[in-house]
């Protein structure tokens, strides 16, 4: 089958931004590019409170391929003996794919990826836990209700770890190091380079504050 992981992407930041904007949320999907080798996504979501990672794939067969990434098995290997990671973990970073019912499904990332049907280590669950994994309209439900995603402190503070301890990473030695691109003027189509995760936030709360007339909530 030909590969459609980008179509997933697009469409589901689509629904996400519908979704978000229908019950008044400001969101963001920022595409990573190269970091996705740091930080073990393809995306970073945002409703502007809150962020989470997601990596895309087309379809489930696919997630395999993840085992040619030494990074993210440093990644399965480091979350059950880390404490707090993996709680944060389970909260923001997750894996996408087009599922047989024409949804996207999604999961969180270690229950999908750190097992011994991706990796060859017997320290590893046997397979994926599919009873967490959850339809597009749920995902995004969750992150709106904050189940799904972490606020700016704790995704900080995941990120920071993420790129640092898993993936060795030069630029993680400052905290939200990641750099994404957004526009910021949609008539003009003026894009702006943001070089922290810091900048991302402060951005996305100038704008909350001037929809709502006030300081954004933190």
């Amino acid at each position: 089958m030909r590969g459609i992981e980008n179509s997933v992407a697009k469409y589901f930041g689509e629904y996400f931004i519908h979704a978000a904007l229908q019950q008044g949320f400001m969101p963001h999907t920022f595409p990573l590019d190269g970091q996705d080798r740091d930080v073990g996504a393809d995306y970073l979501f945002s409703d502007s409170t809150n962020f989470a990672l997601i990596e895309f794939k087309s379809y489930e067969d696919d997630i395999a391929s993840e085992k040619k990434k030494p990074r993210r098995r440093t990644l399965c290997q480091l979350l059950p003996i880390t404490i707090g990671m993996q709680n944060l973990h389970d909260r923001c970073h997750f894996i996408g794919w087009l599922g047989g019912n024409g949804t996207a499904i999604f999961n969180i990332y270690r229950k999908e990826v750190c097992n011994r049907r991706v990796f060859d280590d017997h320290n590893l669950p046997a397979g994926a836990l599919v009873s967490s994994r959850q339809p597009a309209k749920d995902f995004t439900t969750g992150f709106l209700e904050g189940h799904n995603s972490l606020d700016f402190g704790e995704f900080e503070t995941y990120l920071e770890w993420l790129m640092k301890d898993t993936s060795g990473s030069d630029s993680g030695s400052d905290s939200g190091s990641i750099s994404v691109v957004a526009m910021t003027d949609e008539n003009e189509c003026i894009l702006k380079e943001f070089n922290s995760l810091k900048e991302i936030h402060q951005w996305m709360q100038q704008k909350l504050e001037m929809k709502m007339g006030g300081p954004a909530p933190n």
